[in-house]
């Protein structure tokens, strides 16, 4: 049996919406996998395994009246007395007729809520001639397993074709050729409302999307390019509000994410008087972590361009508490006249990162100097500048892009010894005395 791992922003985006939702009736037509079932286990009020896909090699002979009684005695016989909110149809379209598929969506709306999602995955090319199983490992991925070695290739389904064949149905999401993805597929997620004035709409309360989707322009990040072309990384501390389309690219380059809101922290400041500050600071669970806790990166985006030199020193004495030899500190400074009232509000898409367009703050003269890359370096304890960016094509205007990297006391002295080293070589090479 061969297996192979595949990245599912639908499933992702699924999983985000429900999170966010209440209980939900799902329904499974793959083959009933126990660890499925745990997965949807905390959103569902009923998880309901079909194993539609067992038969359906045999019942795709059939004529279309004798298809279409199939499929109504298959829903009628879940007696279910609730419609479900989720189907998890996976790859079982890919063995039916544009005809079979138009059928089987009609007698669907029967059984499904307004605003029920539908999931399922189309291929573009050769695939196995029975339906695949697929084992949910987390949030991001699904382990593929093709139960024949046989391959045939099916050209008659295609995204645009399922759009004019069902009416009632609009599509809400499509993913193709992104990282991780198994190649030769495309996933969709479909959505059941009747009613045209909605075939356009977003779901409001779930963020069932990805940031390419939200952005006005796509901005070239130096530095963010730089992490994600580093494989060594595997822990990462984003100081910006939690963004589950950010946690969901990080989680691509990191095994553990960890996001500590400084924003809020930062607006908590602004409202209290200057007696007040150190009282708050001082009783602030803002990073306040388990000691043994240790990030190989820490990302600040823009926020240091918003606050005085005196909290960045405090929040570089908090910082410290968790890094180590060779840490990287991601900076970004407005360093132009004209700068954003607030932090920008930033998303990391699949090539670079851009501006959420729903919340971009307006721009405003800037009141005092930025902090430079030595007031920076003096805030943060033992951070030394490694790289600096700006002004390149694509980088968002006026945004100068710093890399500091944390270096430790045995790290300093053998750096110290080095350089005496080469000092003392220069010299005698010189013919120069001693120092």
């Amino acid at each position: 049996m061969l297996r192979v791992q595949h990245r599912s922003p639908s499933l992702t985006a699924i999983f985000n919406a429900l999170k966010l939702g209440q209980k939900v009736h799902v329904l499974d037509l793959g083959s009933c996998d126990p660890v499925n079932y745990t997965f949807f286990y905390p959103f569902s009020l009923r998880v309901q395994y079909a194993n539609f896909d067992e038969n359906l090699a045999h019942n795709v002979q059939l004529s279309t009246e004798e298809f279409k009684c199939y499929i109504e005695s298959f829903f009628s016989g879940l007696n279910e007395s609730r419609k479900f909110d989720v189907v998890l149809g996976w790859d079982i379209l890919n063995f039916m007729s544009l005809e079979q598929v138009v059928i089987f969506f009609d007698v669907l709306k029967t059984f499904v809520n307004t605003d029920a999602l539908i999931y399922f995955l189309l291929y573009t090319g050769t695939h196995s001639v029975k339906p695949n199983q697929f084992k949910i490992n987390d949030q991001y991925t699904v382990s593929v397993s093709s139960l024949s070695d046989q391959e045939f290739f099916r050209d008659n389904l295609t995204s645009v074709g399922l759009l004019k064949s069902l009416p009632n149905y609009y599509m809400l999401r499509n993913y193709r050729n992104l990282y991780g993805m198994m190649p030769g597929l495309v996933e969709h997620i479909f959505c059941f409302n009747p009613h045209s004035v909605y075939q356009r709409r977003e779901l409001p309360a779930a963020e069932i999307t990805d940031a390419d989707m939200l952005v006005e322009t796509n901005l070239y990040s130096p530095s963010i390019n730089m992490l994600r072309s580093t494989a060594s990384q595997q822990h990462v501390l984003d100081l910006s509000k939690k963004n589950i389309l950010n946690e969901d690219v990080w989680r691509r380059y990191f095994v553990n994410v960890t996001f500590d809101d400084l924003p809020s922290v930062m607006d908590k400041l602004r409202c209290l008087t200057v007696d007040d500050v150190d009282t708050y600071l001082s009783t602030s669970t803002f990073l306040n972590l388990s000691p043994d806790k240790k990030f190989d990166v820490v990302v600040l985006w823009d926020l240091l361009t918003f606050v005085s030199l005196e909290f960045a020193e405090e929040l570089g004495r908090r910082v410290e508490r968790y890094c180590h030899d060779g840490t990287l500190l991601i900076v970004m400074m407005h360093t132009g006249l004209m700068i954003p009232e607030s932090p920008l509000p930033l998303l990391l898409t699949q090539s670079g990162i851009g501006i959420d367009a729903r919340k971009k703050p307006k721009d405003i003269q800037r009141s005092k100097l930025p902090l430079s890359s030595y007031q920076i370096q003096k805030a943060f304890p033992n951070f030394y500048i490694q790289e600096t960016f700006g002004a390149r094509v694509g980088m968002y205007k006026g945004i100068t892009e710093y890399v500091f990297v944390y270096k430790d006391a045995a790290t300093l002295a053998r750096e110290k010894n080095a350089l005496k080293e080469q000092v003392v070589a220069r010299r005698e090479k010189l013919g120069l005395k001693a120092l």
